[in-house]
């Protein structure tokens, strides 16, 4: 089976609840800890499946601990600490926001977008909206 196909089932087998909305504890049990299900990740609420690179977003990987998560501070400010893994844009300064655009256009040149970070009612959207380029 070729590789484009085989992401275009990943695709829609993620999206038969609710297609291409999930929710951040949704997103987590795609963080590698299951081998059968798709390793996925999110940058500015745009969620890929990584699992081709499996080797640096799955367990052991040097990236592993962004898997499951949306990663876009902890990317932007380079960091691999937990408490930067998340949506939080603010008070970035315009080099990490310039590193979080160089991550945001390898993820859609390199792997496909299978959804998007569900925000709970009554929670602002994306914290990125004022924040990107």
């Amino acid at each position: 089976m070729s590789l484009v196909v085989e992401k275009l089932e990943t695709a829609l087998e993620l999206q038969q609840d609710e297609p291409d909305k999930f929710s951040v504890e949704k997103l987590k049990a795609y963080g590698g800890s299951d081998p059968q299900k798709p390793l996925l990740m999110a940058i500015k609420g745009q969620i890929y499946d990584v699992s081709q690179s499996r080797m640096f977003y799955g367990p052991g990987g040097p990236y592993s601990v962004f898997a499951g998560k949306d990663a876009s501070r902890a990317l932007a400010k380079m960091s691999f600490e937990e408490n930067d893994m998340n949506d939080d844009l603010t008070c970035l300064n315009e080099f990490e926001l310039d590193a979080l655009q160089d991550w945001e256009d390898k993820f859609q040149s390199r792997y496909v977008k299978v959804g998007t970070i569900k925000k709970l009612k009554g929670t602002p959207e994306a914290s990125t909206a004022n924040q990107t380029h």
